[in-house]
């Protein structure tokens, strides 16, 4: 992981390039409560399907869930989740 604008930067970039795509991010708990909020509502507005764990432990992804964009609140349940998986396209992105 970078810092977040950095991320945030290339997210975007991703998202332009593919406007028709949802995308998800899943920054590996590396981010402290505040940079995963302030990185969430920067994405709001685009096609951004899933935030997954974005800071570390119960007390900060509760945070995350109470004060937080709506992706960061959303949580896939059973076959809904394998569903979406099977409906994905992949682009992997390794810098």
């Amino acid at each position: 992981m970078f810092h977040p604008d950095y991320e945030l930067e290339v997210y975007r970039a991703v998202a332009a390039a593919f406007p028709e795509d949802s995308l998800r991010f899943d920054p590996n708990a590396v981010w402290s409560t505040e940079q995963a909020i302030r990185f969430g509502q920067a994405i709001e507005g685009l096609r951004n399907d899933y935030l997954e764990d974005p800071v570390y432990g119960l007390n900060g992804m509760r945070r995350m869930r109470q004060n937080g964009p709506r992706a960061a609140r959303h949580q896939h349940r059973g076959g809904e989740f394998s569903s979406s998986w099977r409906r994905t396209r992949w682009i992997r992105l390794w810098m």
